[in-house]
């Protein structure tokens, strides 16, 4: 039986080492798993480069002092930076409970590079080459704008069909939001949660039907992990196992076999773009900009904390839109 993927790092019950009480801290916040690895990576760096020194001792200029490095010396892109200064900020202002204020930041002068993006014809091509259930799982990055990771940690009561919307949990940073549930989709959707209600019931007569859901042995989201509403609406094929827990759980697909998939079917069709999982969220925000959408609108659905993200779709802001129609739906 094979672990969760991305589990969490093991911590003692009483965490005495700084890294484990900065993780207890953490997932006290109830932050995912990716974020909970972004955030440790960056704090081991920044540690790294001042020596090993303990952290509670440092100030902002040590911030400042490696974020001055990145730059200067390994020449990191200015969203590496970013997400560098996110990390230590948290670690900062929160877990050690000594704001960082104003700080001074040499900015990075590399450019972004304009992202990969689709034509219609190409992504709905791209889409029907794949086989079910990655098929689906493409369709709502590009009709929903989600991310791999979002995609495939949904869980049946993240959508809502009355509404007409998706809800993202704890999307990237932390965040939730809500975005667009394509009409299109709603079969295809209604499909794949009975085939995950017909698994769910399988497995629950086997003693099993759990699925994962981040927290301790003691966390009070135990009992969901067996309720319908909470199973992962792409589940994997097989049971793999909880260390942290230790019990058997039913994890989600894999963002790796999604990539891997996609990798075939551009292969087969003969594109030439280097397409990604993202790709198809970044085809989805440049059609709602072609269809003349509000930026700040898409910047929502999106989820990005600062519209400058957003804007490298372009440099035109076009007019505020009422309806707002999914890409998928615009055959």
């Amino acid at each position: 039986m094979a672990r969760v993927p991305r589990t969490r790092v093991p911590i003692p019950e009483k965490p005495v080492r700084f890294m484990h009480k900065l993780r207890a801290f953490i997932r006290s916040r109830g932050l995912s798993v990716s974020t909970e690895g972004h955030y440790c990576r960056w704090i081991k760096r920044f540690i790294k480069y001042h020596s090993f020194n303990d952290p509670s001792e440092m100030m902002p200029k040590h911030v400042e002092q490696y974020l001055h490095h990145m730059v200067v010396v390994d020449e990191v892109t200015t969203n590496t930076q970013k997400a560098a200064l996110n990390a230590l900020a948290f670690l900062f202002n929160q877990f050690l409970g000594r704001p960082l204020g104003q700080i001074r930041v040499t900015k990075s002068k590399r450019r972004r590079k304009v992202p990969v993006v689709l034509s219609h014809h190409e992504a709905l091509s791209l889409i029907a080459a794949l086989a079910s259930p990655w098929r689906l799982v493409a369709q709502l990055m590009y009709g929903s704008g989600l991310r791999i990771n979002e995609a495939l940690s949904l869980r049946i009561n993240h959508i809502d069909f009355s509404g007409g919307l998706i809800v993202v949990n704890a999307g990237k940073g932390g965040k939730d939001r809500v975005t667009l549930l394509p009409e299109s989709l709603i079969p295809s959707l209604e499909q794949q949660i009975c085939m995950v209600q017909a698994l769910h019931s399988a497995d629950s007569r086997r003693g099993l039907g759990r699925t994962y859901i981040a927290g301790g042995k003691h966390s009070p989201t135990k009992s969901r992990a067996k309720q319908l509403g909470w199973q992962f609406l792409f589940p994997a094929r097989s049971i793999s196992f909880d260390v942290q827990k230790q019990v058997p759980v039913r994890y989600h697909l894999s963002d790796a076999a999604m990539s891997t998939q996609l990798k075939h079917a551009t292969r087969s069709l003969g594109l030439t773009k280097n397409a990604t999982p993202h790709t198809f969220r970044h085809s989805f925000a440049t059609r709602l900009l072609e269809s003349g959408q509000s930026i700040r609108v898409i910047q929502e659905l999106l989820g990005h904390a600062n519209v400058s993200t957003t804007e490298i779709y372009t440099h035109v802001l076009h007019k505020h839109g009422l309806d707002i129609a999914s890409p998928l739906d615009a055959l």
